[in-house]
Formats: C-alpha cells, structure tokens, sequence
C-alpha cells in the first residue's frame, strides 16, 4: 500500500502518556541490575567489597567490627623485630569466631624470640556494642590474658577499647589498651591509629601506627621501656583471603638503650 503526502496520522494521546510515564517513571533496582548483568547495590549500603572488609583486622590495630555468628577468620602473621632490640623475626598466629550479639572470642600464640617463652599464647573476648546494623561509626570493648606480657614475663590482663569511622572512601580505626601484671606492679599502655582509603573495593591504602610504653619498676620509670612503630599500608581481599602489608620503621627503647631500624609486616587471613 501507498501512502500518499496528504496522508494524516492520528496518535492516541493515552499511548503518549503511558509511553512518557514508563520512561520517567523510577525503576525497579532488581530490573536494572539484571539488565546490566550486575548484582543491585543499594544507594545507601556500602559497596560489595566494603561490606567483606569491615570485620577484618588491619597490622598492628584491629577493626571494631564483630564477625558474625559462627563466622570467622583464622590469621598468620610474620614481621621483623618482635620486641626489645631483637631483629630477629616474629610469628603469630590467630583465629576470630563470632558469637552473635556483638561478642567476638580470639585466640592466638605469637613467637617471641628475645621473650622469657619461646611462643605465648593468648585469649580475648571483644563485644561490639555500637554500629552493629553496619553503620558509620562502629565500637567496642573487650579484655584480654596473655601467658607474657611486655613488661611481665608472667602473664598480662589487658582492657581493650576500639573504635572505627568510616566516611565515603576514607576509613579510620583507633584502639587504646592497657595492661597489668595479676598484682598490678607492672604493667603497659598502648595506643595504635590507622587511617585508609579505599582505591578500589577490595583495596584499601593508608598508614599505621602504633606506640607502646611500659611502666613500674621493672621498665624502669613509664616510658623508659617503649615500642613505636609506623608505616605505610596496604590491604586487598582475594576472594576468601585478606592480605595486609606493612613497610616503615620502628624504635625500641630500653634500659637507656634505643634502636630505630626497619620494619615490615605481613599477615593472610582467610575467612569462613
């Protein structure tokens, strides 16, 4: 069929509204998603690989996140320089197991070298009583007993605060922890800051530090026996595993005697 110039064409005006109403109107996330060939994210749930990260430990501080019930993580680390003016390296190993309610149990034996004992084992409990729901800021309280403290070679009781904020990209964890031999004569405190920047969803960059001071009359006056660390960091998530890496320095200070030397750190985690 033909259609001549003089043809006119009549449109329904109600298939014009339904058309517009289609097009503008907002549309549905899992459509979207599907559309792209990619998994919905809500507008206001932190990424994918935010969401892995947050429970996970960084160096030398620890996320105020709590695993979740039966779940967890297992760590092996290993850095130069245990404590003291040892070079020589030192290795840990450590596991997390969430408990629900915000309550975390650890365990972990570390390799000290220039230590009383050759490995000293370790136990905690952490209760994350802020920002469960996956908010912004996120903190937590817990206690700890090792068989060999920094200062007392006989067993240590610890406190332990920690708090983590994360705003956009940018990520920051402080922890504060203080402890004492069981008569309290000897004792230290801690104090470690990371702050972090999230280049791509399972790559975190930033820096650590950490100083520790003892204090009581085998550390010679507060402050005389001291350990202080910093270094740049880096953090990526490989499926299941969570690889930390840590360069910089240290300074160990005792008996009027202090070193400052290199310092690196690595530890793989893997989750369960």
């Amino acid at each position: 069929m033909t259609l001549s110039p003089t043809t006119h064409w009549r449109v329904n005006p109600s298939i014009v509204a339904l058309f517009a109403a289609g097009a503008f109107a907002p549309s549905n996330g899992s459509r979207a998603a599907e559309i792209r060939g990619a998994p919905e994210v809500h507008a206001d749930a932190p990424d994918p690989g935010h969401r892995q990260q947050q429970d996970g430990a960084l160096g030398v501080t620890s996320r105020a996140r709590a695993p979740k019930r039966l779940a967890g993580d297992v760590t092996v680390g290993l850095q130069t320089g245990a404590r003291g003016l040892s070079s020589a390296p030192n290795g840990d190993i450590s596991g997390r197991l969430g408990l629900g309610w915000g309550l975390v149990a650890g365990v972990d034996v570390a390799k000290s070298p220039d230590g009383a004992q050759d490995y000293r084992p370790g136990a905690s409990v952490l209760w994350q009583f802020a920002g469960r729901d996956g908010g912004p800021v996120s903190v937590a309280v817990g206690a700890s007993f090792r068989a060999e403290g920094f200062i007392e070679p006989e067993g240590e009781a610890e406190g332990i605060f920690a708090a983590t904020v994360r705003q956009g990209a940018a990520e920051l964890s402080l922890n504060a922890v203080g402890g004492a031999e069981p008569d309290g004569r000897e004792g230290d405190v801690e104090g470690a800051l990371a702050l972090g920047y999230w280049l791509l969803p399972a790559l975190l960059v930033g820096a650590e530090g950490r100083e520790r001071a003892g204090f009581g009359t085998k550390a010679g006056g507060f402050g005389d026996r001291r350990g202080d660390f910093a270094a740049a960091m880096a953090q990526a998530r490989v499926r299941q595993f969570l690889l930390t890496g840590l360069v910089g320095a240290r300074h160990d200070q005792e008996a009027g005697m202090g070193r400052t030397s290199f310092a690196a750190l690595l530890r793989v985690g893997c989750g369960f």
